[in-house]
């Protein structure tokens, strides 16, 4: 699995909406002059309370994450798309399978650390590959293969999403791998935006045992 942050807004458009909502740009000790991550004291204070105690949390909606993932499975995929307020590209099946299954099997598959269901993923992932000799359009084949299957997509998410995603998939009940995956997109954002959005999930993800089975949270 593999995440890259490929572009964010700045903390100071949350800054601009709320300082807006209450008429007290003038009390900013930002500069506000361009798109920055680097507020002032007051700014970071006026976030802070808004997102963690007042949860006031429509201004960060102007703050936006657009990701890279790599390396999930599609049963991940499915618990990923449940949140729907963001936005996937996500890789084709119906163009891409055949090019994915020319890749070695052990590559093509998450691993759960499970023995008989990686076994079996195994055998299915062979076992595609030798339908493919018979020339089965992809529209037939992609109904064949497994949730196990490796995909790839890019994620677009404001920072309010993202705050319910990790109060969500960091949880206890969370499936293994979408709450490994909601660590490495945590590890992906700014520093800055950790520190003022998201200082409420640091011991969350602390906490992570990362591993290919089920028991990734000690």
């Amino acid at each position: 699995m593999k995440v890259i942050l490929l572009e964010h807004t700045k903390l100071s458009n949350a800054i601009i909406g709320a300082r807006t909502c209450y008429d007290s740009i003038s009390k900013s000790d930002t500069n506000l002059s361009e798109p920055t991550d680097m507020l002032g004291e007051k700014d970071i204070g006026l976030l802070k309370k808004l997102v963690h105690r007042w949860k006031h949390e429509s201004v960060i909606e102007h703050i936006v994450y657009v990701f890279k993932v790599e390396g999930i499975s599609r049963a991940c995929l499915q618990q990923l798309a449940r949140h729907r307020i963001s936005s996937f590209s996500v890789q084709s099946t119906r163009y891409c399978l055949k090019r994915i299954l020319k890749n070695e099997t052990d590559d093509v598959f998450v691993k759960t650390g499970n023995e008989f269901v990686d076994r079996r993923n195994f055998e299915n992932i062979e076992e595609l590959k030798e339908i493919l000799k018979n020339n089965i359009e992809n529209d037939k084949l992609k109904y064949a293969i497994p949730e196990a299957i490796k995909t790839e997509l890019v994620w677009t998410i404001n920072a309010r999403s993202l705050r319910n995603f990790f109060k969500l998939r960091l949880g206890h009940g969370a499936m293994w791998e979408i709450i490994k995956l909601a660590k490495y997109i945590y590890e992906q954002l700014p520093d800055e935006h950790k520190n003022v959005l998201f200082e409420d999930f640091k011991q969350d993800i602390e906490n992570i045992k990362l591993g290919g089975k089920e028991n990734v949270k000690g």
